[in-house]
C-alpha cells in the first residue's frame, strides 16, 4: 500500500513538474492549475498504460490522447467559463 502511494506520487509528480517545465519554456509562464492537470494526465495515462498491457500503441495513443483532451477540457469549463480565472 505504501509503495503504491509513493510510486502514484511520484509519477504525479513527475508529470506535474514535467507540464510545467514544457509550458514555461514555450510559452513564459503558467498557472498552478496545469500543474495540477498535468500530474493527473500523468498519472491517468500511466494507469492505462498499465491496464492496456499487451494491447497496441495505436490504442494506447488513443487512450492517452482521450485522457488528455477530457482534462483538459474539463479543467478549462472549471477555471475559466466557471470560477472565470481566465488561465
Amino acid at each position: 500500500m505504501q509503495d503504491k502511494i509513493l510510486e502514484n506520487g511520484f509519477v504525479y509528480s513527475v508529470g506535474s513538474f514535467g507540464y510545467v517545465l514544457l509550458e514555461v519554456l514555450w510559452r513564459g509562464y503558467t498557472h498552478w492549475t496545469m500543474a495540477a492537470t498535468g500530474g493527473i494526465c500523468f498519472l491517468a495515462i500511466y494507469k492505462a498504460n498499465l491496464k492496456l498491457g499487451g494491447k497496441s500503441i495505436i490504442l494506447k495513443c488513443f487512450a492517452g490522447a482521450a485522457v488528455i483532451t477530457a482534462a483538459e477540457l474539463l479543467v478549462g469549463i472549471l477555471v475559466n467559463i466557471i470560477l472565470k480565472w481566465n488561465v
